[in-house]
């Protein structure tokens, strides 16, 4: 009876594991912890906190000019240029989503220039004006997989089930 309560809990343990890495995937979009989901322009590495000197997880410190999203600049595969040579944004092939190396919208002005890419070129829209930062109230974190909520929910359950069921096999072993 010991030697299959053991296997049952070292199954038990298994499968939470398993659900663990699964909630914790990669959000759809990045191929790598590095840089920044092209759809959504969060983090890839799943960061939600957010360092000094940044107002997100996209773009760099104002204030040690390291990348916001937690990783390496060499991660973030950032080489230092704000425009590519394809006259677009670092991270940008067209003006549409996000950079993957800089997290910024691809249609983001940069001192009041827009990189619209080799037919366009650039569109220049004046310098922006002030923008207020108003802080959030924390919450979950968002994976960018936003749209796998059922699942996302069951594996959470499933997880947590998994967890009761293996404390008390812990428990019952443990008065035997």
């Amino acid at each position: 009876m010991k030697i299959l309560s053991s296997v049952l809990f070292t199954l038990a343990l298994l499968i939470g594991v398993g659900f663990t890495a699964q909630v914790h995937a990669q959000a759809a979009g990045c191929s790598t912890s590095g840089g920044y989901n092209p759809n959504t322009g969060m983090s890839c590495n799943g960061s939600t906190v957010i360092p000094l000197g940044c107002s997100s997880t996209a773009g760099f410190s104002t204030v040690n000019n390291t990348p916001c999203n937690g990783s390496t600049v060499v991660a973030n595969s950032y080489n230092g240029t704000m425009v590519n040579s394809n006259t677009y944004l670092n991270g940008c092939s067209s003006t549409a989503g996000f950079s993957t190396t800089t997290g910024y919208a691809c249609n983001t002005a940069i001192n009041g220039i827009i990189y619209a890419g080799p037919t366009v070129g650039t569109v220049n829209i004046g310098l922006p004006g002030v923008t207020t930062i108003t802080p959030t109230s924390p919450g979950l974190p968002t994976t960018g997989a936003g749209n796998n909520l059922i699942v996302n929910i069951l594996l959470l359950t499933s997880a947590a089930i998994v967890t009761v069921v293996a404390f008390r096999s812990v428990l019952a072993y443990s008065r035997n």
